[in-house]
């Protein structure tokens, strides 16, 4: 049972209710607003109205249920480009109701959880939201596996048994574009990186010059043959150019053999490459 003060119980009753969202960005950047007419300062936040805030009937359920929901806005003044470089992945979202015209009697939060997908509509802004019982889905324990589990370079942690635990810098590479193949996705490129069919493939691409500096994208296909050809798993956000720089990491499929003759690591291979991927009954 929450305890509400008299004053929030009886703005309740009369209906005189605003809805607050708060939206806590992992990089501690806050955004709060309201379907009330007019800014409600809240805690030091100014909650200001984001025109035609809809769906925002986000509240927790008495039970172990996931909540999955979406609210929408026609106006929210987040950076479109922040969006895509993925500062609002997996932000923190708090639903709070107040008594529009007795804002020091509080608040009751009725929905906390994050951000899941989000998206730019011809409505404006909308976000799937997820409660924080999702949490109760996730796999905890070691999955066993004929592949392995660890995350390519990843270091020894308190959270996991066993790494991967290879050099990164051994296998980082830079590279040049040369020529565009197919724009924003596949390209021709010169580089320190091996000449060896996909050695790449499935490794991290990072810009360090040109529009996309910064940007990080999955390799695709790494073709070797009169020219070198790069292929990203998905788009870059903005355009490629002749001349923009890279360095890109070798990729890995998870296989022992790959973990074995590519990277000399058989020893720290994390799956189970002899498991038995069917029983059969006689």
């Amino acid at each position: 049972m929450r305890t509400i003060s008299a004053g929030l119980k009886s703005a309740i009753m009369s209906g005189k209710i605003a809805n607050l969202v708060k939206i806590t960005r992992s990089d501690g950047t806050q955004y709060s607003y309201t379907d009330h007419d007019a800014t409600l300062t809240v805690g030091g936040l100014d909650y200001i109205p984001a025109a035609g805030l809809q769906r925002l009937r986000l509240e927790s359920t008495t039970d172990n249920k996931v909540s999955n929901q979406q609210f929408a806005a026609g106006w929210i003044d987040f950076d479109e480009q922040e969006l895509h470089d993925g500062l609002f992945d997996n932000a923190e979202v708090e639903v709070m109701k107040i008594g529009w015209d007795a804002v020091a009697d509080g608040t009751i939060t009725t929905f906390f959880g994050n951000l899941g997908i989000i998206q730019w509509t011809d409505d404006g802004f909308k976000a799937d939201v997820h409660s924080i019982t999702r949490k109760l889905n996730r796999n905890y324990g070691i999955t066993t596996t004929a592949s392995c589990r660890h995350k390519l370079f990843e270091p020894n942690s308190v959270s996991s048994v066993g790494a991967c635990l290879v050099n990164k810098s051994t296998f980082t590479y830079t590279g040049t574009i040369t020529a565009i193949v197919k724009d924003r996705i596949k390209f021709e490129a010169t580089g320190t990186f091996p000449t060896t069919q996909d050695y790449v493939a499935f490794g991290e691409l990072s810009f360090s010059s040109g529009l996309n500096n910064g940007l990080v994208y999955e390799v695709s296909k790494h073709d070797v043959g009169a020219f070198t050809e790069l292929e990203l798993m998905t788009q870059t956000i903005k355009t490629v150019s002749i001349g923009d720089t890279f360095t890109v990491t070798a990729g890995c499929d998870k296989a022992f053999g790959t973990c074995k003759n590519k990277f000399s690591n058989s020893v720290n291979f994390g799956g189970m490459p002899h498991i038995q991927s069917e029983i059969q009954f006689r």
